[in-house]
């Protein structure tokens, strides 16, 4: 890093294309992707957030028994929309949060398992998380870092979720959510009218592979006691905040001197470099060698 990283940016910077340097060419391109991507993000979620709304007003009253889960939740405000077509149940909005469900006869056991779970996301702030991490995928659409944090995150969220929702229920109940899970999937494996706009909810299944890894941590969860918890959650916090702190005040940065400068100059060390004083100027003596005389 130390002797590449400042050839890396010279090239950069000295690169030049017309009256603009390289760099300033790549920085244009990237703030110019970046505002077209955001304000696409911006009219997309605009359109999608009136289609579902629309859909609300003519719309059916849901059936009793969505009301009645939704009322033990004790989110009563939440909207819902049932959609025909081969979609994923999923939860929209980080205000006024609408209830995307499909038109298909879940049990009242399975209604509950993706209600339940789809309230988390809203409760636990993850569809603000998820907006703020669009934003940041659309800011950094050049970066495949970013898109790849997307998907982890969404994973873990998801993971949470369950984890959520299976601890509370019977050991013999996580068997049937595991189910609920596998059917929504395959509800989903074709394709479905409301994917493209996933970036704007969180769906309940979507990815085979994800699927794969939450059924994996469902099945192998084991209930911690309270206070392993408690304290591996204050672990986390810690090494967290030494993390971001770290960050913050030690930066490593790349440093190197070009062979011109030094040939030309040399660095001055109090161990073996010292002035003494000759009228109105200095004679500065390296290793005991008179070197030049400052004024």
């Amino acid at each position: 890093i130390k002797r590449g990283l400042p050839q890396i940016t010279s090239f950069f910077l000295e690169t030049e294309i017309g009256k603009w340097s390289l760099v300033e060419c790549l920085v244009t391109i990237w703030v110019a992707g970046a505002l077209i991507a955001l304000v696409q993000l911006a009219y997309q979620y605009y359109r999608f957030r009136i289609l579902l709304l629309q859909a609300v007003t003519i719309g059916h009253e849901p059936p009793e028994e969505i009301m009645q889960i939704l009322k033990e939740n004790n989110m009563k405000k939440v909207r819902v929309v049932i959609l025909s077509g081969q979609i994923v149940p999923a939860i929209s909005g980080v205000i006024n949060p609408i209830l995307i469900l499909p038109d298909y006869e879940y049990t009242n056991e399975e209604l509950k398992f993706i209600i339940t779970h789809e309230i988390l996301h809203y409760r636990k702030g993850d569809l603000l998380l998820k907006t703020l991490l669009e934003i940041c995928v659309r800011i950094y659409w050049w970066n495949p870092i970013v898109y790849f944090f997307r998907d982890k995150f969404l994973l873990f969220v998801e993971v949470a979720n369950d984890i959520s929702v299976i601890k509370n229920i019977p050991y013999n109940e996580k068997k049937d959510y595991v189910e609920c899970l596998y059917k929504n999937a395959k509800l989903c494996s074709l394709y479905q009218p409301i994917a493209h706009k996933k970036a704007f909810m969180i769906p309940f299944t979507l990815k085979e592979s994800d699927l794969k890894i939450r059924i994996f941590k469902i099945i192998n969860y084991k209930r911690k006691s309270g206070k392993k918890s408690l304290m591996a959650g204050g672990i986390n916090f810690c090494v967290l905040v030494i993390m971001i702190l770290s960050g913050l005040f030690f930066v490593p940065e790349a440093y190197s001197v070009s062979n011109e400068v030094e040939k030309t100059t040399f660095t001055i060390d109090e161990n073996n470099a010292y002035l003494i004083k000759n009228d109105n100027q200095y004679d500065l003596y390296v290793d005991n060698t008179y070197v030049v005389t400052l004024s």
